[in-house]
């Protein structure tokens, strides 16, 4: 019997719905909850498959889900690509495939990083020259922390000082700078297996329970083709099996605002019935297809014996 494991956090309706369908759809395949405590290196994992929804919140899971992969346990998504999550790397991504993004600056962090002396920075213009970065990026604007998805740390200002007044709260933290979009749409896709995309109606400034719409989503043709295009290629490219991706689209054409997200918000209590359902049970299909799959790649976790006698020769 093959065991898959579900990795989650706060969200309970969805990952407990996956966990709930696959044992009753796959007597040869058996789901729960991971459960894992102080970690060895000489440990064995009981899980086939992990589906991951919380790594990227807790670094100790990050860290035994990359002790999974190298001992053969396939892992969505891959963790040694789900902790690179850089915002600013993402922007430079969309500009060399000519994708629209907004306009983007990479800031150092407010306060000194933890283990650095300010003598080490010689590097760093300082200060900076923020004429010509507000110049650039223009207002209104975000500042948001480089690294994740989370709206933890970040905001919205409208001005220079506004910009100063949020800047002294980010503290030790790589911030970005990122024009604001006047949006006339806002979109939430996920795409499940590098192939199957949802494209739902999302509106990031709303509470919660609010964000989604209660209803089918309508795209026009092109701007659809268009979304699904880029979709695929971000996906692929990031080597995501699970991920959302976020559009907003001004003047027809669809700006890329989130690249990267492993843990879309995705419980039932949210989404419209349909959309529910269409990720859970596309989930499912993709969680019990990877399971079953033969391994074509193995990591490479052992180092040949001629090449150490070639580096203890020299």
């Amino acid at each position: 019997m093959k065991n898959i494991g579900l990795m989650y956090g706060i969200e309970k309706s969805y990952p407990q719905a996956v966990i709930g369908m696959m044992n009753s759809k796959e007597s040869a395949v058996k789901a729960s909850k991971v459960i894992i405590g102080a970690l060895k290196i000489t440990d064995k994992t009981k899980y086939d498959l992990i589906f991951d929804r919380i790594s990227h919140h807790i670094p100790m899971y990050l860290s035994y889900l990359k002790f999974a992969a190298l001992n053969g346990i396939k892992v969505i998504n891959n963790p040694f690509w789900n902790c690179s999550d850089n915002n600013f790397m993402h922007t430079v991504f969309a500009q060399k495939n000519k994708l629209k993004t907004p306009k983007t600056v990479l800031l150092p962090s407010k306060e000194i990083p933890d283990g650095v002396a300010p003598d080490e920075l010689h590097n760093l213009i300082y200060p900076l020259n923020w004429e010509e970065v507000f110049e650039y990026i223009g207002f209104p604007a975000f500042l948001k922390s480089n690294m994740g998805h989370s709206s933890y740390n970040a905001y919205k200002i409208y001005n220079p000082h506004e910009f100063f007044s949020a800047y002294d709260l980010t503290g030790k933290t790589t911030m970005i700078l990122q024009e604001s979009i006047a949006y006339e749409q806002y979109f939430r896709v996920f795409v499940i297996g590098k192939k199957n995309i949802r494209i739902l109606s999302y509106d990031p400034v709303k509470p919660l329970h609010l964000r989604y719409e209660n209803s089918e989503t309508t795209v026009n043709q092109k701007l659809r083709r268009e979304i699904e295009k880029t979709t695929l290629l971000i996906t692929d490219f990031f080597d995501y099996e699970f991920n959302s991706i976020e559009f907003a689209v001004k003047d027809n054409i669809p700006y890329i605002v989130d690249f990267l997200n492993p843990a879309p918000r995705a419980d039932k209590e949210y989404l419209w019935k349909e959309d529910f359902e269409w990720i859970l049970e596309n989930t499912v299909d993709l969680l019990l297809r990877k399971v079953n799959e033969e391994v074509k790649e193995k990591l490479i976790t052992t180092v040949d014996s001629s090449k150490i006698a070639k580096i203890k020769s020299k």
